[in-house]
């Protein structure tokens, strides 16, 4: 069922001496341009708010406070979500006392902090991440501002699609079971600051970068991007254990000034590279990359194992990128890019349409078309022309029952 207020304001313990709990397990509890305030007015009150299953909707004016006015609250959100088109306020004011515990569900904010009514809470607000999303509703800077335990169960954040930044408040190893972190959604998430759980950080799309630093492993999915810096410029994102990336890369190189600089990441254990290298020139001046120009990319204390199947991106013409996994640098050189690469393919209609990074453009087509009593073969055969084309289109023939493509360096 519904639950509405609309038009008067939900206080869940208000006033002196009160103590009042509400459980939500189904159905909708919507406050719309009202205040929503789990535990209220008096430093004696004391309010919860637990979800089990449903939905807990904040929409329009004014704000969701637990420990609204000096009282005490909680919310605890075991299922079900929590959907706030605001900013989520965690204590307000010197004698509030406010806790989060999300152990499953779905939590949807602006942004999770204290308030400054009259002083910021004496006693620490803290989030109790065991379990359960919390998910971005904008671009936020600074995404949750209060003490944040990542517990046994770990948690997702989800930006949303959005580019979140976790700056003033690190994520904490809450307890001693290796509790970690899933970062999804399509857009950026920047840890800039020293997070201390020890669990595995799994990258399973969009982008993660920062200028902090994780103590556990992190995996970097199919479908992930690992870089380095916040989403204003260059910078050194440093993990304090191994590092295995299967999606690719996205680093930014800087030669304003002639200076070169770069987006770094620092591992202290070891790397296995995959996917591909994503490379952005933001030089911000008419300064040029010129072959001979290196950048240090990744700095590796363990072992290094594989590479970039590719590079994206162009460094100018007659020149291209090329990375040794070795050392972790990227050079510019003279010519066509050394390192193996991928072929895109595409199919529209009875067309297919096969490509390749622009950095590879040299590099030859090869084909072959066989019986499927035949199958694949040794022997190919060159595509003329395709060594100045990064692009063939072909039509589809379904009397050719096998046909095979690769890319040879020239």
């Amino acid at each position: 069922g519904w639950l509405s207020t609309a038009i008067t304001e939900l206080w869940i313990a208000q006033g002196a001496g009160s103590t009042s709990t509400v459980v939500v397990a189904g159905g909708y509890l919507v406050s719309s341009n009202t205040w929503l305030c789990v535990g209220r007015g008096d430093a004696t009150a004391n309010g919860t708010l637990i979800v089990n299953s449903g939905t807990v909707l904040k929409t329009g004016n004014n704000t969701m406070v637990i420990g609204s006015l000096g009282a005490t609250g909680t919310l605890i959100v075991n299922g079900g979500q929590v959907l706030d088109n605001n900013e989520m306020l965690l204590g307000e004011s010197p004698s509030s006392v406010a806790n989060l515990f999300l152990n499953g569900g779905l939590i949807q904010a602006t942004d999770i902090k204290e308030n400054n009514n009259g002083g910021f809470p004496t006693v620490n607000s803290v989030a109790y991440l065991n379990g359960g999303t919390l998910r971005a509703n904008t671009n936020v800077a600074d995404f949750i501002q209060v003490t944040s335990q990542v517990m046994s169960n770990g948690f997702t954040l989800d930006d949303n699609g959005y580019s979140v930044g976790i700056l003033t408040q690190p994520f904490q190893a809450g307890d001693a079971l290796n509790g970690g972190l899933i970062k999804t959604g399509s857009g950026a998430v920047y840890l800039d600051s020293a997070s201390t759980y020890t669990g595995t950080t799994l990258v399973t799309n969009g982008l993660l970068a920062g200028i902090g630093s994780v103590t556990g492993p992190v995996i970097v999915a199919p479908a992930g991007r690992l870089g380095a810096g916040d989403a204003a410029g260059n910078g050194v994102f440093t993990i304090n254990n191994n590092l295995a990336i299967q999606g690719g890369s996205f680093m930014r190189i800087n030669k304003t000034g002639g200076t070169p600089a770069q987006d770094q990441v620092v591992i202290t254990g070891n790397i296995t590279c995959g996917g591909v290298l994503n490379i952005s020139n933001i030089t911000s001046d008419a300064t040029v990359l010129v072959a001979g120009d290196t950048f240090q990319l990744f700095n590796v204390t363990g072992t290094k194992t594989g590479n970039f199947a590719g590079i994206t991106g162009t460094p100018g013409a007659g020149l291209a990128y090329s990375f040794a996994p070795a050392s972790g640098v990227l050079s510019v050189v003279t010519g066509v890019a050394t390192n193996p690469t991928n072929i895109t393919a595409t199919v529209s209609g009875n067309q297919l349409t096969l490509s390749w990074p622009s950095d590879h453009l040299g590099w030859i087509l090869q084909a072959q078309t066989n019986s499927l009593s035949t199958g694949l073969t040794r022997t190919w055969f060159d595509v003329a022309g395709s060594g100045s084309s990064t692009q063939a289109v072909y039509n589809i023939n379904p009397a050719n029952p096998t046909v095979f493509f690769r890319l040879r360096s020239p």
